[in-house]
């Protein structure tokens, strides 16, 4: 089975979970943005969690399923929409639904649902209003080789596979649990479940992003730490997977010595960083680091955002403003095991429905 992808639209790669295991060796992570909704996908095409998926950065791309497939979608930025053949969508979830159809017959998919696509629909990427990544799954994930134990592509050493227009994916061999989900579904025209994980979607509109303390926190002056807890900076249009850049912010670190005397910012020896690192860059300006971040860096680091809010984050857009609001280690640590549960209570739930 395989898929072509017609369009790449402004991005489209494939991702996993990331290239977990490597970083002492200064490899970067990489996998999706929002690792959270990658997960969910797959979980509603009966996939482990961590299998590779297609990410696209906000709408432009098309792709033509050459056999039939169930996939799913979660995410935002884009809304999928089947644009060939004719769409005639069934199934009990379509019963009296608005799906937000336009021009024509073309119909908008749901995202966070099981969805059957016959053999020959093309699905095309078409502008939303917010969000920024959306996920697709296809039952068996996308068999890409393995590069360092992931699939995911990280651009800039080349890593992974590089989409392009008129390639074609291929797709490993369905689940016992995909079986399962779509034995009922097949039919001529696209099919979308009744059930789902609706409940899961990410509430993508909240500015407020969930912050601990960063190493250097005390360093900065507190003109800048109140700046930092109580502003709001706008993303930046040159943010990237590598880096989510805010403007609006001049936080600067103290630059009193013993005696009174005024002293520059000492430099800082290159230490270690992650995804969510919040790091000050000479101009004060601060940097959160994203997916394909580096490994070590060598500005002071004000905070780290919770890895409960990373997907949150990874859904914001250029022009976007947020702000940030101050937790504990401990409230960090509840609210990523809550998420966590969240996850294994689906994978059960579908597990359950199908008597697997």
């Amino acid at each position: 089975m395989s898929v072509t992808i017609i369009k790449t639209g402004i991005y489209c790669s494939v991702q996993d979970q990331g290239r977990r295991g490597f970083q002492r060796y200064g490899v970067p992570v990489s996998g999706a943005m929002d690792k959270h909704a990658a997960a969910v996908a797959n979980l509603l095409c009966g996939n482990s969690y961590d299998l590779a998926v297609l990410e696209f950065v906000l709408h432009g791309a098309s792709i033509e399923f050459n056999e039939d497939a169930l996939i799913a979608f979660a995410g935002s930025g884009a809304a999928p929409m089947v644009i060939s053949p004719t769409p005639y969508l069934q199934g009990p979830y379509l019963q009296g639904k608005d799906l937000g159809g336009r021009e024509g017959n073309n119909t908008t998919l749901p995202v966070h649902k099981s969805i059957f696509v016959p053999k020959n629909t093309i699905v095309e990427m078409q502008y939303a209003d917010k969000g920024c990544m959306m996920y697709m799954a296809i039952a068996g994930g996308f068999d890409v080789p393995l590069v360092m134990g992931s699939r995911s592509m990280y651009a800039p050493v080349g890593a992974g596979e590089k989409q392009v227009a008129g390639g074609r994916l291929q797709v490993a061999g369905m689940s016992e649990v995909s079986r399962s989900i779509i034995k009922n579904m097949v039919s001529e025209n696209v099919v979308v479940s009744k059930w789902g994980a609706i409940e899961l979607i990410e509430e993508v509109e909240t500015d407020c992003i969930r912050v601990m303390r960063g190493h250097e926190w005390e360093q900065f002056n507190k003109v800048s730490q109140n700046k930092w807890l109580n502003d709001r900076f706008t993303i930046s249009n040159s943010s990237d997977r590598m880096g989510v850049r805010l403007e609006g912010g001049d936080l600067r670190r103290e630059q009193v010595a013993g005696g009174g005397l005024q002293v520059a910012e000492s430099e800082m020896i290159s230490t270690a960083v992650t995804m969510g690192t919040v790091q000050v860059i000479p101009d004060g300006s601060p940097l959160i680091l994203m997916a394909d971040a580096q490994t070590t860096g060598g500005y002071p680091r004000i905070a780290q955002v919770i890895d409960a809010d990373l997907p949150i984050l990874a859904q914001k857009r250029p022009g976007d403003k947020i702000r940030f609001r101050e937790v504990s280690p401990l409230v960090a640590e509840e609210l990523y095991i809550n998420r966590q549960e969240e996850l294994i209570r689906l994978k059960r739930n579908i597990r359950t429905k199908f008597s697997i």
